[in-house]
C-alpha cells in the first residue's frame, strides 16, 4: 500500500472538537449507519430505559435538537454538570449496571441482559440530571442540515461513519491517546478533579514526525492546550512570536495560522485547539456551550485553507476526542493494547475496583476526512483517533525506509490508516466542484472568519470567566509542576477572564523554570 502514499498530501491539519457522538452530530444523515433505516423510521434498537436491567416501558428517543435551541432546551446550562463519561461511566452506558472492567474485550461484572443488549445505559447513567429531560438529552440528535458547517462538509466530502475514539472515558486519556497512541502515565480515569491531568512522559507524535524531520506546530484560539501536560520537550516549545517562519512548537495563534497559510508555510502537521475562553463564545462544541461558535471555527478553518495555496496538498480532519457521555448506538469493536500483554490498569489507583486492558475502544465519534483529492462518500472502514498517527507516520516516511518506521506504541502500529479512504475515495486529478466557502453565524465568535486576529479587549477580559471554561481550564493546568498550588486541588476561584489568564501563565512559566533546573523530568 505504501506505493499510493504520494506527493498529493503534503500538510495534514487536524481540528478536534469537544464530546460529541456520531449519531448525535450525523446520525440524521442520509445513507450512514445513524439512527433511521432506509425508510426513514427509527432503527428498533434505538431506545434506552431509566432502568435497562427491570424495564417498566419502552422510551424511545431521542429527540430532535437544531443550534439555538440545543443548550437552552436539552443540554444542561451553563453551571450544570456535563454528562458523565469518565471511564467507570461509559461502562455503564456501554455494558449496563454494576459493570466494573473490560478485559479481553469482554466487560466484567455487567448484568446477563440489559434491554437493548448492548449501548444501554446512557439515560441511566445520566438520570441524576436536575429537571428531568436532561438524562434523556444525551440521546438527542441533529435534524439533517441543521448545523451550517459540520453538515454542508459531510454531504460535500468524506463522512466516518465507523470511526471511534480510543478508550471509553473523558477528554485527558483520548487526547493522550491522540497524541501519543496510550494513556502514558494518565491511566484510565486521571483524577481531572485533583490537581489536573499529570504529566504524560512519553513520546508524542511530534517528537516523532520531528526525529523523521518534519515539522508541527499546535494552534489555538488562546484557552487550553493539550502541551500542558504532554512530556517537557513539546510543553516547553512555545511560539515566541519572534521569527514568524518557527515551527515545531506550540501555543500558536488561531491568527498565525491563516498568515502560514496565506503564506504558503504550514507545517508538515497543524494541530488545532478547539477551546475559546472569551465571552464572545466557546469554540469548543463542548456540550455546555453553543454549537455556532465550533461552527464558526471549522468554517474559518476551512474557508482560509479554500481559499489558499495550501488548498491541494493539504488534508483536513475534522475529529471530536470522545462522544462526551452522549449516545451512539453502535458498540466499539476490540483493538489492539498499546502494550499488548501490559497489566491492566486500575480505577482508583492500586486497587481492582475497575480495570481495564485497552482491548476495546472508545465510543463512535462524527470525523471528516476534506481535500480535493477525495470524492464525497461515507467511509465504513474501521478507523479510530489513532489512525491520523498512523497516517502521518506512513506518509512522512521514505517508500524504503531504513530502518521501517517505529511507531508510538502497538495501538498506532496496527490502526487502520487513513490512506484506505483514499484508496476508496481518492481522485487521479483535484476536484474543481468544491465549495467556494462555508457560511458563518452572526453573534459568535469568529462570525467574520478567523483570519481577523481577535485580541482580548478590555471589556472581555474583564468579565467574569463561564464557570464550565474555568473548571477545565483548571484541570488542564492543574497538573503542572513546580508552583505552590502544584499537587493540590486549585481552590481559587477568579474574577475576570484576565485574572483567569494570568494565573494559568504563572502555572506555565514556574512549570518552565522547574524543568529547566533539572528537577523534573
Amino acid at each position: 500500500m505504501k506505493e499510493n502514499l504520494n506527493d498529493k498530501i503534503k500538510h495534514v491539519v487536524v481540528l478536534m472538537f469537544e464530546n460529541r457522538s456520531f449519531d448525535h452530530i450525523l446520525g440524521d444523515m442520509p445513507g450512514v449507519n445513524g439512527l433511521f433505516d432506509n425508510n426513514g423510521n427509527l432503527k428498533e434498537e434505538i431506545y434506552n430505559w431509566t432502568d435497562p436491567v427491570t424495564p417498566s416501558g419502552i422510551q424511545q428517543f431521542p429527540f430532535p435538537i437544531s443550534p439555538g435551541i440545543l443548550e437552552q432546551e436539552y443540554i444542561p446550562v451553563d453551571g450544570n454538570p456535563s454528562f458523565n463519561h469518565d471511564f467507570t461511566a461509559m461502562l455503564t452506558d456501554l455494558y449496563g449496571p454494576n459493570t466494573t472492567a473490560v478485559i479481553d474485550g469482554q466487560p466484567q461484572g455487567n448484568p446477563t441482559k440489559t434491554y437493548p443488549s448492548t449501548n444501554s445505559g446512557f439515560v441511566n447513567q445520566n438520570d441524576f440530571q436536575t429537571g428531568g429531560s436532561s438524562q434523556f438529552s444525551v440521546m438527542s440528535y441533529f435534524k439533517w442540515t441543521s448545523m451550517k458547517a459540520f453538515h454542508t462538509l459531510a454531504s460535500e466530502f468524506v463522512v466516518c461513519d465507523n470511526w471511534f475514539c480510543d478508550m471509553p472515558g473523558h477528554t485527558a486519556p483520548n487526547r493522550a491517546f491522540m497524541h501519543c497512541a496510550t494513556t502514558g502515565t494518565l491511566g484510565i480515569d486521571d483524577n481531572d478533579a485533583v490537581g489536573g491531568p499529570n504529566m504524560v512522559f512519553r513520546e508524542t507524535i511530534f517528537e516523532k514526525l520531528e526525529a523523521m524531520g518534519q515539522t508541527w506546530k499546535m494552534y489555538w484560539p488562546g484557552s487550553n492546550l493539550d502541551t500542558d501536560w504532554l512530556n517537557t520537550n513539546v510543553a516547553n516549545q512555545r511560539w515566541t512570536g519572534s521569527d514568524p517562519n518557527q515551527t515545531n512548537c506550540t501555543g500558536v495563534p488561531l491568527a498565525q495560522f491563516c498568515a502560514d497559510v496565506e503564506n504558503s508555510n504550514l507545517p508538515f502537521y497543524s494541530f488545532i485547539m478547539c477551546w475559546n475562553d472569551l465571552s464572545t463564545g466557546d469554540t469548543s462544541m463542548h456540550p455546555q456551550t453553543p454549537v455556532e461558535a465550533g461552527e464558526n471555527l471549522l468554517a474559518g478553518v476551512y474557508n482560509v485553507l479554500r481559499s489558499s495555496p495550501h488548498w491541494e496538498d493539504t488534508l483536513l480532519v475534522v475529529n471530536f476526542d470522545e462522544n462526551g457521555g452522549m449516545y451512539d448506538h453502535v458498540s466499539p469493536p476490540g483493538t489492539t493494547p498499546p502494550y499488548p500483554g501490559a497489566a491492566p490498569d486500575y480505577w482508583p489507583p492500586n486497587t481492582e475496583e475497575y480495570s481495564f486492558d485497552y482491548s476495546i475502544l472508545g465510543v463512535r465519534i462524527p470525523v471528516l476526512l476534506i481535500s480535493p483529492w477525495l470524492n464525497n462518500g461515507i467511509d465504513s472502514t474501521e478507523l479510530q483517533n489513532t489512525s491520523v498517527l498512523r497516517y502521518l507516520q506512513d506518509l512522512a516516511s521514505p517508500v524504503q525506509a531504513v530502518p521501517p518506521v517505529s511507531f508510538l506504541t502497538q495501538r498506532d502500529r496496527f490502526a487502520n490508516s487513513m490512506q484506505l479512504v483514499f484508496d476508496i475515495y481518492g481522485r487521479d486529478s483535484v476536484r474543481q466542484d468544491c465549495i467556494p466557502s462555508l457560511e458563518t453565524y452572526k453573534g459568535y465568535t469568529y462570525d467574520e472568519g478567523i483570519c481577523i486576529p481577535i485580541i482580548a479587549t478590555d471589556e472581555q477580559l474583564a468579565v467574569p470567566p463561564i464557570s464550565y471554561l474555568e473548571k477545565i481550564t483548571k484541570e488542564y493546568i492543574g497538573g503542572l509542576p513546580g508552583h505552590a498550588d502544584s499537587g493540590k486541588p486549585i481552590t481559587r476561584s477568579f474574577a475576570t477572564v484576565g485574572e483567569m489568564r494570568a494565573y494559568v501563565e504563572e502555572r506555565r512559566n514556574a512549570a518552565k523554570v522547574y524543568h529547566k533546573s533539572g528537577t523534573g523530568k
